[in-house]
């Protein structure tokens, strides 16, 4: 998985039917159907799950406006609960977490909060109860583990060199995406004023076997050449280092088939799939391990005191001098 997955699912069910009287009733019979993306996190004890619903729009709104209309989106009343064998977690409405402005309202972003910390190799059911349908909803997966970040080792003075990231796997992931990001400080007169601001490069590199750890060899050159790439030359800016950031995320195996199934497909008729394992319901409830370590240079400091100021060169070096000090 090469990049940080966001999906959501909405259908709007049509349906004609023609009267004697010509009269067109373009809206279905009302069906209650949730749609789910839910993934639980075993880096932290705090789970959200995102809750909603598909809706219908009436004869009198397009599909725009009815998407417009927070009370479309969302449950009045639903009991929302993940079980293990031995774990059950009733998960309370919150809107602490806004939502980004979009086609759909984001006049409040509901979603559903629970104190669970998901142990590898468990078995987890998510359970929605709808108390005005009296429709029960489930979902199953299994939990993945965590990894840590065990070596990291920066060298750039020859273009045969690498940026080495050891991580120990993670238990149960069927993909990885690993972004390692660059941070840094640019500033007009003081530092005292400077913004922050970050490039990610996407690790394509397939890691070796370090012992029963993985090491990703990063060639320093093509590093380098992508953040040059993407901070413009600004007569009158100074910029500093910061250092170097690292997010290692674990897909479970229900990210993996959405994955799969949303390719494009080779035939010339293109088929339109859809992925759910929500029972009764759309959307995805799966496992994922979100691994940040953050200044991954202090891990090393020997090592970086030598590769900091071999960067900066880099960075300065024509034909496109970016104005770093140390």
């Amino acid at each position: 998985m090469k990049r940080l997955l966001y999906v959501f699912t909405s259908i709007v069910a049509l349906s004609i039917m023609a009267g004697c009287d010509n009269e067109i009733d373009i809206n279905a019979p009302w069906k209650e159907t949730p749609v789910v993306y839910a993934f639980l996190d075993p880096n932290t004890g705090t789970q959200y799950l995102r809750i909603e619903k598909t809706y219908q729009n009436s004869v009198d709104l397009t599909t725009e406006e009815g998407a417009k209309i927070n009370d479309s989106l969302y449950f009045d009343t639903i009991v929302v609960k993940v079980k293990s064998s031995n774990q059950t977690v009733t998960f309370s409405k919150t809107t602490e977490i806004p939502k980004e402005t979009g086609f759909f309202s984001s006049g409040t972003h509901y979603l559903y909060k629970g104190n669970l910390t998901p142990i590898k190799n468990t078995n987890y059911t998510l359970e929605i109860y709808s108390p005005k349908t009296q429709n029960t909803y489930l979902s199953t997966t299994t939990a993945i583990g965590t990894s840590d970040l065990t070596a990291v080792s920066f060298r750039f003075s020859r273009p045969e060199y690498f940026v080495n990231v050891t991580v120990t796997p993670i238990d149960g992931a069927v993909d990885i995406g690993t972004t390692l990001r660059f941070k840094y400080l640019e500033y007009a007169t003081s530092i005292a004023d400077a913004d922050t601001f970050v490039v990610d490069y996407t690790v394509d590199e397939t890691p070796s076997a370090s012992g029963s750890n993985l090491r990703y060899n990063i060639n320093n050159r093509v590093l380098v050449n992508y953040i040059k790439d993407l901070i413009p030359v600004k007569a009158g800016y100074t910029r500093q280092i910061i250092g170097f950031d690292l997010f290692y995320i674990g897909g479970g195996k229900e990210i993996t088939d959405l994955m799969n199934i949303m390719k494009p497909s080779a035939m010339v008729v293109q088929k339109k799939l859809e992925y759910s394992n929500i029972s009764g319901g759309l959307g995805i409830f799966s496992s994922r391990s979100v691994n940040f370590d953050s200044n991954i240079q202090t891990k090393n400091p020997g090592n970086w005191t030598t590769a900091k100021p071999e960067l900066i060169g880099l960075l300065n070096a024509d034909p496109k001098d970016l104005n770093f000090i140390p």
